[in-house]
C-alpha cells in the first residue's frame, strides 16, 4: 500500500480528527503549499460518505467541491446525446475528482457515481478558485 493510500484511509476513518493538514500535504495538488496555505484548506475540509449508486455530480453542473477519495470507488462517465454512457475513469483511494472543472472549466465535463461505498474529503471549489487567484499562494 502506498503512503497516500495509508494517509487517506487514516484521515477519512477519523471523522472527528481536528486537522487534515498532514493528509492534504500528501495530495500532489497541495504538496507544494506552505503550512499556512494548507491551514486555509484544512479549516474548510469536510468528510462526506456516499452509498453505492449515489451521483456525486452531473456532467454540466457547476463544481461545488474538489473531492479527495479516502476509500471506495467512483466511476466518472459521460452521457452522449443519444443517451449512451461512456466510462471515462474509475477512481479510488488517493485520487482527486472535480479539479478540471475548478481549474479549467466552469462546469463538470463528466458525471461521478459511487460504485462502492465511498468516503471523500471535500474542499469548496470557491475557496480553491479564490486561492488560485491569490499570487502569494503556491499554485
Amino acid at each position: 500500500m502506498n503512503a497516500v493510500a495509508e494517509i487517506s484511509r487514516a484521515a477519512v476513518s477519523k471523522v472527528q480528527e481536528s486537522s487534515f493538514s498532514h493528509y492534504l500535504k500528501s495530495v500532489p495538488l497541495f504538496s507544494n503549499l506552505s503550512d499556512e496555505e494548507i491551514s486555509c484548506f484544512d479549516k474548510a475540509a469536510q468528510i462526506r460518505s456516499y452509498k453505492k449508486g449515489k451521483i456525486i455530480f452531473l456532467q454540466g453542473e457547476t463544481p461545488q467541491f474538489l473531492y479527495i477519495i479516502g476509500g471506495g470507488w467512483i466511476k466518472l462517465f459521460r452521457t452522449m446525446p443519444e443517451g449512451d454512457e461512456i466510462i471515462v475513469d474509475m477512481l479510488t483511494t488517493g485520487h482527486t475528482l472535480g479539479e478540471s472543472a475548478i481549474f479549467e472549466q466552469d462546469c463538470q465535463m463528466c458525471s461521478a457515481q459511487v460504485i462502492e461505498d465511498v468516503s471523500v474529503l471535500s474542499i469548496p471549489s470557491s475557496l480553491l478558485k479564490d486561492q488560485i487567484r491569490n499570487p502569494s499562494y503556491g499554485f
